[in-house]
């Protein structure tokens, strides 16, 4: 009796074992349909074929009146994709262990779940160009929280218990470790996994007694330690006893309440590190700069009653140690050092008369997406909110070498956009949002601001090489509209797509 509980016990181990190197797991629910296949095979297994069919099925018959896929497999795993969302489907192995000798594993089942955002009937990505390059490319878009292939197919969504699809998504994007970020409201920020498994959540708010909302972007550094920007209220006291003082103002760290006539509280901003257990590690205050910049005694009459230099992106060179960080409506970049936090360069308008008449001062106005490039060039994307006559741009500066301290613009593109998709070009409309990513070759990747929801992939002599739009149907005009997207980023490659998929693989 001993005997026979020991060998049962063993038996159930090794089902277990077995089982356990097989994903997807048997009734899986997935919220993507490119799929990361692993299974344990015989020693002497050859000529493995993964086999998909339609459908929960379970017998010989119907699953071969089914089959959608069929993959030639290597080794212990492999990625196939699938046609539906909202869809059954049952899969097996089918190998070769001797001459003209077949072996089957047995049926396994899983199913692809379905949501609003990847039902294209009210959401659609419409290529307007077809890809000559980075044919194998993805892009997340921010406004539906979903990826999508080059030729429009979403593939993946982010899933409700993932950290609160009633909130609005922005930022989302994959990291170098193969992990997905992304934004939700202005309450939470989250690193999760392909599958939509919660890594590593933010605190809420930040601080109980202070709204420290998050905001505009939040990114995980390479060490795994994770970085945001954050709202700090910071309460204005004008001191306008006399004529020397009149410019100046007193300014303090604040809780939310009533403002007085001459108290003004407004949103300064934070640039927070996070470790892998959410305590603070460092941090940079917009308050602690603006007392020691030109900004102090120099901020024009029209914003003294409603500052907000509003922060809107950062660009963290770990390699050199400096972070950059864009202020759209002061239309200035900083360049900060780290981890000491003093500002080494400013970039773009200098509230001081005699320094803003310098022919050097580069023309970017409301800009977003500040990043550096291995290279050592600075680029963004150019809004040109302040100007009703230009259109928005990508900017690319040769950052200055050594003690220099003026960028040197190297290339220019401005979006001719006259008409846009039977649309009127609306510069001052171009206020929120837009991406811009350089890639591997001498190509950029790029999405238009809010209201557009136009993407390209430009090359350095100005071709378009890609385009699509992001469209909403609208029920009652019974027509396709555009849906604005904050930003859409590109996952360049199969190969880094797949560093996502297998990142969130069970055997990992």
């Amino acid at each position: 009796m001993k005997k026979l509980l020991v060998n049962l016990l063993c038996f159930c181990f090794l089902f277990h074992f077995s089982y356990a190197q097989i994903y997807p797991h048997e009734q899986a629910e997935l919220n993507f349909r490119l799929i990361g296949f692993r299974y344990r095979l015989e020693e002497n297994a050859r000529h493995v074929q993964l086999e998909i069919a339609r459908g929960s099925l379970n017998t010989e018959d119907s699953f071969l009146f089914n089959i959608c896929t069929t993959i030639e497999c290597a080794a212990d795993s492999v990625i196939a994709e699938v046609p539906e969302f909202g869809k059954n489907y049952t899969w097996r192995l089918r190998y070769q262990t001797g001459v003209n000798q077949w072996e089957r594993s047995p049926f396994h089942h899983f199913s692809t779940l379905s949501f609003s955002s990847v039902d294209t009937s009210k959401f659609r990505l419409r290529v307007t160009q077809t890809a000559s390059a980075y044919k194998d490319a993805y892009v997340f878009l921010d406004g539906t929280a979903a990826l999508c292939d080059m030729k429009g197919n979403p593939v993946w969504f982010l899933p409700e218990f993932s950290g609160g699809m009633n909130e609005q998504i922005t930022d989302l994007k994959m990291t170098d470790a193969g992990t997905i970020t992304y934004i939700s409201g202005d309450k939470s920020i989250f690193e999760i996994n392909f599958k939509g498994d919660i890594l590593w959540k933010g605190p809420e708010n930040g601080d109980p007694d202070r709204d420290r909302h998050y905001h505009h972007e939040f990114s995980r550094l390479r060490g795994g330690n994770l970085m945001a920007l954050r709202t700090e209220p910071v309460e204005w006291t004008a001191n306008a006893t006399n004529e020397k003082t009149a410019g100046l103002y007193k300014l303090k760290v604040a809780k939310f309440g009533v403002n007085s006539i001459d108290t003004h509280t407004f949103p300064f901003s934070l640039l927070t590190q996070y470790d892998r257990s959410g305590k603070i590690t460092w941090e940079w205050s917009f308050l602690d700069y603006f007392n020691k910049s030109d900004l102090f005694k120099n901020c024009p009459p029209g914003l003294k009653n409603s500052f907000d230099a509003h922060p809107n992106s950062f660009y963290f060179d770990e390699k050199h140690h400096v972070i950059y960080l864009s202020l759209r409506n002061i239309n200035r970049i900083l360049e900060i050092d780290y981890p000491s936090g003093k500002v080494i360069h400013t970039y773009g308008e200098i509230f001081d008369h005699a320094k803003n008449s310098d022919k050097n001062i580069p023309e970017f106005r409301g800009q977003h997406s500040c990043k550096v490039t291995d290279g050592r060039v600075l680029y963004m994307y150019n809004n040109n909110v302040n100007d009703t006559n230009s259109h928005p741009e990508v900017l690319m500066y040769k950052l200055p070498e050594g003690s220099g301290k003026y960028l040197n613009e190297i290339w220019r593109y401005s979006f001719p956009l006259e008409t846009l998709n039977g649309r009127e070009f609306m510069s001052v409309g171009f206020t929120r949002g837009g991406n811009v990513e350089a890639l591997s070759d001498s190509l950029v990747f790029v999405s238009m601001a809010s209201p557009y929801s136009q993407m390209f992939i430009l090359s350095k002599d100005k071709q378009i090489e890609w385009s699509a739009i992001a469209e909403v149907w609208n029920a009652v005009k019974k027509e396709w509209e555009m849906l604005p997207q904050y930003r859409v980023s590109i996952i360049p490659s199969r190969a880094q797509l797949e560093k996502m998929i297998w990142a969130s693989d069970p055997k990992q």
